[in-house]
């Protein structure tokens, strides 16, 4: 559909009468021998090339009046006659240079002199380099955002920075781009500085117990250790006796070796004490929802024994042991 509809426009364009508005030719170029009013021989060795890289010598310049078919006319000068060349050139840089502004809408180019007033927001300010207009999309972002500079913008900008540091960036010029901000606030509170620096409130102190051993136990796994142990150990399974805060610490090497651990444990725990586990509560970490971890669970309780967790005041009772046990590893 758009390869259809350009083909329709280039249709309704007369090349042979028509000149082509273009801002990246550098001079005003035409064909045509007999759209001259005024031609002399070119003086140098200019040459243009087209899109598909032929050279074309440029062999007279002269003066070109474009009517309109009305009583406006357009006159240029030095304009550059290329025989070979199938379309007549309009240059925006030679129209600039002879004192004229050029103004693109939507669906026309305005040609003006003797501007009093322009009313308009300015989106981006390209610069010229020579006979070419360049626009650069990081210069005019800041261009464009620079009306509203302040310091309250630039420490959200650069990740909430303390202010103080901000000051050390614009008076040492560390960051490029970074306007010279004058003005920094001594008591204002950031909002999102006060929500990402926050921490959640403790849990409050359970009020729930077991009454005997085993009723409940407690599970989580610690590591990996930035140090393993002599043995290559790097994680701990630690399991704390709701009733009676006894805690067991396994040494494992990998998270899977959590489930043959338990498995382990609750053979020992309940030959020794000549009772049943009936709860075991974590904090539902992959180690203890594995399919064989749940399945094994599965075949010697209901489904209502097995608590999951996703944030137990259970991690209270094992804290102190993390602390120790990552020093004796």
């Amino acid at each position: 559909m758009v390869e259809s509809s350009t083909l329709n426009a280039m249709a309704s364009i007369n090349f042979q009468n028509d000149w082509i508005v273009d801002s990246g030719c550098g001079h005003h170029l035409t064909g045509d021998e007999s759209k001259f009013s005024k031609l002399q021989p070119h003086i140098g060795n200019e040459a243009m090339v087209t899109a598909d890289n032929t050279v074309h010598k440029v062999e007279n310049e002269g003066t070109v009046v474009i009517n309109d078919g009305g009583n406006d006319s357009i006159t240029l000068n030095n304009v550059f006659h290329v025989p070979g060349m199938k379309k007549n050139l309009f240059s925006v840089p030679n129209a600039v240079d002879a004192g004229s502004s050029v103004l693109f809408g939507p669906h026309d180019v305005k040609f003006l002199l003797n501007i009093k007033f322009i009313k308009a927001d300015v989106m981006h300010t390209g610069r010229r380099v020579k006979d070419t207009f360049v626009l650069s999309t990081s210069s005019s972002y800041i261009d464009k955002v620079s009306c509203n500079e302040n310091a309250s913008l630039w420490h959200a900008r650069l990740g909430h920075v303390n202010f103080d540091k901000l000051k050390v960036m614009v008076r040492k010029n560390l960051v490029k781009g970074l306007p010279s901000l004058t003005t920094f606030p001594s008591k204002e509170v950031c909002e999102g500085c006060q929500f990402g620096k926050s921490h959640r409130l403790p849990f409050g102190i359970s009020q729930s117990r077991s009454k005997a051993p085993l009723e409940c136990i407690h599970g989580d796994l610690f590591g990996p250790t930035r140090t393993p142990s002599f043995s290559g150990l790097r994680y701990m399974l630690i399991l704390v006796d709701d009733f009676s805060r006894f805690t067991w610490v396994y040494c494992i090497k990998q998270k899977s070796d959590a489930f043959s651990k338990f498995q382990e444990f609750k053979e020992i725990v309940e030959g020794v004490l000549g009772l049943k586990i009936k709860r075991l509560r974590t904090d539902n970490g992959g180690e203890f929802i594995s399919d064989e971890f749940f399945f094994f669970l599965s075949s010697v309780w209901d489904k209502k024994r097995v608590v999951l967790c996703r944030n137990p005041p259970a991690k209270w009772h094992r804290r102190k042991e993390d602390q120790t046990s990552h020093g004796d590893m």
